[in-house]
């Protein structure tokens, strides 16, 4: 049995090279470097909630972290981005992150930092935030701080004999307390010549904060100087309200 063969003339020799040679290039061509836009996205399927105040001056404050992935089996570092940003009722406030080095195959939770005052009235923004094309929903709660008025505090005259010591009760201060919101005396602060003043028997050093209690059990007191003479005495009394603001 003869044994069969392949002949080929020139021209058949050279397609075939030719089609090796680009077989070859199909090969170095799937075979790329991969870059961090191929591999690095945001984590799937995630959103994002966060909690800020309005009007408040946020300087390089990081709150909560974003789930970044690398999909590929190389490391990459990647460069630091604004995330968003509000302009809004003029605004300044911008979320931004910093840049991170992301190993092969590893999922990084990124910090996101604050910067500037939200002074926006939409109480729940939502922003789409993105990396390398992967978006997702970053929504935040604006709370309002609430704004606490001082107390008033109005003057107090107190009449005394000579040589006639003065408990101070809480009805003294009570009565010439007033506060627009509704809070109630929390303590009193007294400034001034303080000398004349006991407080359980002890002196009052000048601008402490005299709490209701210690005024209730009857423990403030104002002696009366050793002498027949007619003098005043006058000192300043500042109210301080439940809520920690103190009267001007």
């Amino acid at each position: 049995m003869l044994a069969s063969c392949i002949k080929m003339n020139n021209s058949d020799i050279f397609v075939y090279y030719i089609l090796i040679i680009m077989n070859k290039i199909r090969a170095f061509v799937s075979a790329k470097t991969m870059t961090a836009i191929d591999c690095v996205k945001l984590s799937a399927n995630v959103n994002y909630s966060d909690g800020i105040i309005q009007g408040f001056d946020y300087q390089d404050i990081d709150q909560i972290t974003i789930s970044v992935i690398n999909i590929c089996s190389v490391p990459f570092n990647i460069l630091g981005m604004e995330l968003f940003s509000d302009t809004t009722n003029g605004s300044n406030f911008i979320a931004s992150i910093k840049d991170f080095s992301i190993g092969a195959n590893q999922t990084l939770n990124i910090p996101v930092y604050y910067d500037g005052i939200y002074l926006g009235t939409n109480l729940s923004p939502n922003y789409q935030i993105s990396i390398n094309a992967n978006y997702a929903i970053y929504s935040l709660i604006v709370s309002v701080p609430q704004i606490n008025n001082p107390p008033v505090a109005e003057d107090i005259i107190v009449d005394l004999n000579n040589r006639e010591d003065k408990v101070l009760d809480i009805n003294m201060f009570l009565n010439h307390f007033s506060d627009i919101d509704g809070d109630t005396l929390a303590a009193v602060i007294i400034e001034g010549n303080t000398s004349n003043y006991t407080l359980n028997g002890l002196p009052i050093i000048s601008g402490t904060q005299i709490p209701r209690s210690a005024i209730e059990s009857n423990q403030l007191i104002f002696t009366a100087p050793d002498t027949d003479n007619y003098n005043e005495d006058a000192t300043i009394w500042k109210a301080v309200d439940s809520a920690g603001s103190i009267s001007i």
